[in-house]
Protein backbone atom coordinates (compact mmCIF):
# COMPACT_ATOMS: atom_id res chain seq x y z
CA UNK A 1 0.00 0.00 0.00
CA UNK A 2 1.30 3.44 -0.92
CA UNK A 3 2.10 6.02 1.76
CA UNK A 4 0.97 9.61 1.09
CA UNK A 5 2.15 12.84 2.68
CA UNK A 6 0.37 16.13 2.16
CA UNK A 7 2.29 19.38 2.79
CA UNK A 8 0.22 22.59 3.09
CA UNK A 9 2.05 25.91 3.37
CA UNK A 10 0.13 29.17 3.05
CA UNK A 11 -1.03 29.10 -0.60
CA UNK A 12 1.16 26.21 -1.80
CA UNK A 13 0.56 22.48 -1.41
CA UNK A 14 2.40 19.32 -2.38
CA UNK A 15 1.42 15.66 -2.39
CA UNK A 16 4.09 12.98 -1.96
CA UNK A 17 3.63 9.31 -2.75
CA UNK A 18 6.10 6.94 -1.11
CA UNK A 19 8.42 9.87 -0.44
CA UNK A 20 8.36 11.34 -3.98
CA UNK A 21 6.47 14.50 -4.92
CA UNK A 22 3.70 13.72 -7.42
CA UNK A 23 1.58 16.91 -7.43
CA UNK A 24 2.14 20.49 -6.32
CA UNK A 25 0.54 23.88 -6.82
CA UNK A 26 -1.69 26.50 -5.24
CA UNK A 27 -4.28 23.84 -4.52
CA UNK A 28 -4.81 20.12 -4.82
CA UNK A 29 -8.00 18.89 -6.41
CA UNK A 30 -9.74 15.78 -5.22
CA UNK A 31 -9.42 14.58 -8.84
CA UNK A 32 -5.59 14.78 -8.58
CA UNK A 33 -5.77 12.73 -5.40
CA UNK A 34 -7.97 10.06 -6.97
CA UNK A 35 -5.59 9.80 -9.92
CA UNK A 36 -2.64 9.21 -7.61
CA UNK A 37 -4.66 6.66 -5.62
CA UNK A 38 -5.39 4.90 -8.94
CA UNK A 39 -9.06 4.97 -7.99
CA UNK A 40 -11.89 4.26 -10.42
CA UNK A 41 -13.84 7.52 -10.23
CA UNK A 42 -16.56 9.09 -12.33
CA UNK A 43 -16.17 12.87 -12.52
CA UNK A 44 -19.24 14.97 -13.27
CA UNK A 45 -18.77 18.64 -14.07
CA UNK A 46 -21.95 20.55 -13.23
CA UNK A 47 -22.93 23.69 -15.12
CA UNK A 48 -25.29 26.47 -14.09
CA UNK A 49 -28.68 26.36 -15.77
CA UNK A 50 -28.85 22.57 -15.95
CA UNK A 51 -31.31 20.49 -13.90
CA UNK A 52 -28.50 19.26 -11.64
CA UNK A 53 -27.02 22.74 -11.31
CA UNK A 54 -30.45 24.19 -10.49
CA UNK A 55 -31.01 21.47 -7.87
CA UNK A 56 -27.71 22.23 -6.17
CA UNK A 57 -28.35 25.99 -6.25
CA UNK A 58 -31.83 25.70 -4.73
CA UNK A 59 -30.92 23.09 -2.11
CA UNK A 60 -27.44 24.35 -1.27
CA UNK A 61 -25.94 20.89 -1.79
CA UNK A 62 -25.88 17.98 -4.26
CA UNK A 63 -28.44 15.15 -4.09
CA UNK A 64 -27.98 12.41 -1.49
CA UNK A 65 -27.55 9.53 -3.96
CA UNK A 66 -25.85 8.93 -7.30
CA UNK A 67 -29.19 7.65 -8.61
CA UNK A 68 -30.70 11.10 -7.98
CA UNK A 69 -27.71 12.73 -9.69
CA UNK A 70 -28.14 10.46 -12.73
CA UNK A 71 -31.87 11.19 -12.91
CA UNK A 72 -31.21 14.93 -12.93
CA UNK A 73 -28.56 14.48 -15.64
CA UNK A 74 -31.12 12.70 -17.82
CA UNK A 75 -33.64 15.59 -17.66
Amino acid sequence: MARFTYVDFDDWVALYKDGEKVVEGHSLSIRDLFIELDADVDVIYVEYGTPLGDYIESNGRPPETVLEVEELLEE
